[in-house]
């Protein structure tokens, strides 16, 4: 019997065929995270995502010699994914905990801007404690490149980890992606 991964909507599709297609489409931009960063942005923050993507899904599937190929593993989608699936449960995961930290710093920042009250940072702050695996499983942004295009801004050369091409989108909607939950992503 075949995998199948299931859409937010419903919608079922085979894994290989997705990743078939994630992996050679020039569509879409892809951004990895685990839920619990999705589901802060989606509750606390308008449904407004503030993502850095890269071009494909895997690096690896990209053609040699192009810039997409040359993304470093700390921000290759597919490796993020991998990371939190093999270390859902485990507090030291380091890319959890650079999400708990950098939420726990913003949501400060963000009450004393009056963008949120104390209680929805007391919210924010149990999700980002809480051991929920659910929470820390990894979800992967499939964004629509057209309807990005114009705010789509490349990451500093500084802020990269390798030569690849990276890319901020600061104000994601949900009309812009649909968001895949991988929870055995490997």
């Amino acid at each position: 019997m075949r995998k199948l991964r299931r859409l937010d909507e419903g919608t079922y599709i085979s894994t290989r065929r997705f990743f078939q297609f994630a992996m050679h489409s020039k569509l879409f931009l892809y951004s990895a995270a685990p839920y619990a960063k999705y589901l802060i942005q989606a509750n606390y923050l308008n449904d407004v995502h503030y993502v850095w993507c890269s071009e494909a899904w895997d690096f690896r599937a990209m053609r040699a010699g192009t810039l997409g190929s040359h993304v470093a593993v700390t921000s290759n989608p597919r490796d993020i994914c991998s990371n939190l699936r093999r270390h859902v449960g485990d507090g030291h995961n380091p890319y959890a905990m650079n999400v708990r930290n950098r939420y726990a710093a913003l949501t400060a920042g963000w009450v004393k801007e009056g963008k949120l009250s104390q209680d929805q940072s007391d919210e924010i702050a149990a999700i980002l404690s809480s051991d929920n695996e659910d929470l820390w499983q990894p979800v992967l942004y499939v964004i629509r490149r057209d309807a990005v295009k114009e705010r789509m801004e490349v990451v500093r050369r500084e802020s990269r980890a390798g030569i690849g091409l990276e890319y901020i989108i600061r104000d994601l909607v949900p009309t812009e992606f649909d968001l895949l939950r991988l929870h055995d992503a490997g």
